[in-house]
């Protein structure tokens, strides 16, 4: 949804460390990367894993559609004028649909989960360590990149966002896979939490920007809000936002609802919609997918019990 700032608001002191220690923790990825790309190609071949080929036509399909997408955003904002509240949202929803992807392949045995979920991540923080700001600069294919979602109140965090973010989101979904795998939880009910955050926090600020663009009943309806760990930093949402939201989990919910037991299905409409929607406007700014995730994994799983 909307997310602009309010002037003069000050950064929590998380952000100013992170500000000025950016580049270490940028250094320190790509030694990361460089130290465990060895480590993860020697033990997925000391050990052939089943069905992996199709990991890594899976895997390559992903990254390709994250990339192409990125690039062909980040050129309708710097040729065509696109808001980047638009563009990113796309790319947002590129991300958090991707995963959906291994939900469609033959069975992994649980117990190489792990190593392929190394392996998601670690390409996902190349993409990310690719349009930094030494690369970037010297690379103009990188900056179009970046400008899909390089908005104008994260600037200065917009990497550091993007690193935590994606990272935790990915490693959640990964997690939660392979225990609903593990316990035989219905494979489909894995995709409610990533259809929800795609679809409804995806779509939130796309909604509430059309309102104030073309002034759909009269704009957007604009309330304020604190997030968690942002420090004095007040954020202006929208009702119609959070209704995109609320709709969209609901929409998710029936999207697999033949996944769930009657009752199952109504404690999930009953509590799902209502409480990703506040969580959408309290979670950490910029940080709510994983937040949103872990939630909305953890109710789907709470219900399988019931």
């Amino acid at each position: 949804m909307t997310e602009l700032l309010y002037e003069n608001s000050p950064d929590s002191r998380i952000l100013t460390f992170l500000k000025e220690h950016s580049r270490f923790l940028f250094a320190f990825a790509f030694i990361f990367q460089a130290t465990t790309f060895s480590a993860l190609l020697y033990t997925s071949l000391a050990k052939p894993i089943p069905n992996v080929e199709y990991f890594w036509i899976a895997l390559a399909i992903k990254m390709t559609c994250i990339g192409l997408t990125m690039y062909i955003c980040g050129c309708a904002v710097k040729r065509l004028l696109l808001k980047v509240s638009y563009s990113r949202k796309i790319v947002h929803v590129v991300f958090f649909l991707s995963p959906a992807v291994d939900i469609f392949l033959p069975s992994i045995d649980t117990k190489y989960k792990w190593i392929l979920v190394c392996w998601n991540v670690h390409a996902v923080i190349w993409i990310l360590l690719l349009i930094t700001k030494p690369v970037r600069n010297k690379i103009e294919v990188m900056q179009t990149m970046y400008s899909s979602s390089n908005r104008l109140t994260d600037r200065g965090l917009t990497q550091v966002y993007a690193f935590v973010q994606i990272i935790s989101s990915i490693a959640i979904i990964s997690s939660f896979t392979a225990v609903f795998e593990y316990l035989n939880i219905t494979h489909k009910l894995i995709l409610i939490p990533i259809l929800s955050v795609a679809l409804g926090d995806g779509m939130a600020e796309v909604v509430a920007q059309v309102c104030e663009d073309f002034q759909i009943f009269g704009g957007p309806h604009q309330y304020s809000a604190t997030g968690c760990c942002s420090g004095d930093r007040q954020f202006v949402r929208s009702f119609e936002g959070s209704a995109t939201v609320f709709l969209g989990t609901i929409v998710s919910i029936l999207a697999v609802y033949d996944g769930f037991e009657e009752y199952q299905l109504i404690y999930a409409l009953c509590v799902l919609p209502i409480t990703m929607t506040i969580l959408e406007a309290k979670a950490p700014h910029s940080l709510d997918n994983p937040f949103l995730l872990a939630w909305g994994y953890f109710v789907i799983f709470t219900g399988s019990y019931i």
